[in-house]
């Protein structure tokens, strides 16, 4: 049987205003991710560089 969740604590002071901040502004990439990203999408793309059939427009 599963165990009931329990409830989130409420955040406040500086904890409340960072998770806000980070919520409407998205919180930075670090160096590592902003990398990774770039090595999926280079080989997404594949040599040539074009994007496959089911990229996003940009």
């Amino acid at each position: 049987m599963a165990k009931p969740i329990k409830a989130t604590p409420v955040l406040k002071g500086k904890d409340a205003k960072r998770i806000l901040r980070e919520v409407r502004n998205g919180t930075p990439d670090s160096e590592k991710r902003v990398e990774t990203i770039r090595r999926a999408d280079k080989v997404y793309r594949g040599s040539n560089g074009k994007a496959g059939q089911y990229a996003p427009a940009r």
